[in-house]
């Protein structure tokens, strides 16, 4: 191999090498490394419509969500699905209606069934 070819060669290697570095380093900025799921409000009051937003996962998926702890039977209920964007995040607005009997921590549980991640988030009863 000529020296010219072997420049070349060592040249395309390293600049390959920087362009595959880079385009992970981006990727990791754009994805949060996490699964994460908040909600507001997180204390429920009288007939409650909570926010919940999600990102970090998988894109175009849809995620189950289900709450834990209630104290009337079922003690775990769906609260539904949200499908993600292109990024990986969702919005969903759902209202609870005030049930007296209920007191309290709740859990609720974002599941992507299709990759199995899962995040939970408390959400207090007064």
């Amino acid at each position: 191999m000529t020296r010219i070819a072997l420049a070349a060669l060592l040249t395309l290697t390293v600049l390959g090498s920087v362009s595959v570095g880079a385009t992970t380093a981006v990727a990791q900025q754009l994805r949060p490394e996490r699964f994460a799921v908040t909600v507001r409000p997180t204390v429920r009051e009288t007939g409650t419509t909570y926010t919940i937003d999600g990102t970090g996962w998988a894109h175009d998926a849809t995620v189950h969500l289900y709450v834990d702890g209630w104290t009337r039977a079922p003690s775990t209920r769906s609260w539904g699905q949200a499908y993600t964007d292109a990024r990986g995040s969702f919005h969903l607005s759902r209202f609870e209606p005030f049930d007296p009997g209920e007191s309290g921590k709740l859990q609720l549980s974002v599941v992507d069934p299709d990759t199995g991640h899962r995040s939970t988030t408390p959400i207090s009863l007064r």
